[in-house]
């Protein structure tokens, strides 16, 4: 579901993509049969949540060579000035929440 809209910069392609990240991890590794994606677009944020109801993870846990959190999500997001948060419980599924604020056009 989307709510809103603003013009595409690079700033908001790099959110574009770290959700893109997000949702193929969701659909690789989380053994959901179910991916929830909502992005709520405001005057002046944008917010990504991708959430699944699949196996989960401990974030900490993930090796240092799988980069897809490391780099496709939480660095690209903040060398733009965004934030990200990975959350996830064994058991309980995963949800990443993106947001970043937006210039006035």
């Amino acid at each position: 579901m989307v709510v809103g809209d603003h013009e595409l910069d690079s700033s908001l392609r790099a959110l574009v993509e770290a959700a893109g990240e997000a949702m193929h991890n969701a659909a690789k590794h989380s053994g959901a049969t179910v991916v929830s994606v909502y992005v709520e677009v405001e005057d002046s944020v944008v917010r990504v949540y991708v959430r699944d109801e699949g196996k989960g993870f401990h974030p900490a846990s993930v090796p240092g060579h799988r980069r897809g959190i490391a780099e496709s999500i939480l660095r690209r997001m903040e060398r733009y000035g965004c934030v990200a948060v990975v959350e996830s419980l064994v058991g309980e599924g995963t949800e990443v929440r993106l947001e970043m604020s937006l210039r006035p056009d």
